[in-house]
């Protein structure tokens, strides 16, 4: 009875853990688009918080149902990481977090490029398109290993 107990409150806390994720993520990506923009009246900014948060929510329900199990193998640096995939995280994470902010002083403040909206629309589908596939390949590689 305490093994089950104990397995439904660590599901409860990995649930748990993953939704302050997602509540986070809305935040410090503000942080990273309106600090740079100067402002916080940047319609495409805004739009570009909903989808991504729309979009993890939705994958991160996806895998939860699927399989709760990856949040556990995906949360962090595990022992037995190599050491090539440390330095490539690095190299991940810093590219992932420079392009919103560049992003933001590009179209938020100085406005260098000039995109229509209809860019905007294909550049959101493709991305749309991209974490649909990346959602559907986590789930088919963790479905058998797990």
């Amino acid at each position: 009875m305490n093994a089950v107990r104990n397995a439904i409150e660590a599901q409860r806390a990995q649930w748990q853990s993953a939704i302050k994720r997602l509540a986070a993520v809305p935040l410090i990506l503000a942080l990273f688009l309106f600090l740079p923009a100067g402002t916080i009246n940047w319609t495409r900014g805004w739009l570009f918080v909903l989808v991504l948060v729309l979009q993890l929510g939705a994958a991160a329900l996806l895998l939860w149902r699927v399989n709760p199990e990856i949040f556990a193998a995906r949360s962090g640096i595990h022992e037995g990481t190599k050491h090539w995939d440390r330095v490539l995280l690095v190299f991940l994470f810093s590219a992932m977090f420079a392009i919103p902010p560049v992003a933001a002083l590009d179209d938020g403040r100085f406005h260098w490029s000039q995109m229509s909206w209809w860019v905007v629309a294909v550049g959101y589908l493709l991305f749309s398109a991209g974490m649909g596939i990346t959602a559907w390949a986590l789930r088919e590689a963790w479905l058998p290993i797990l």
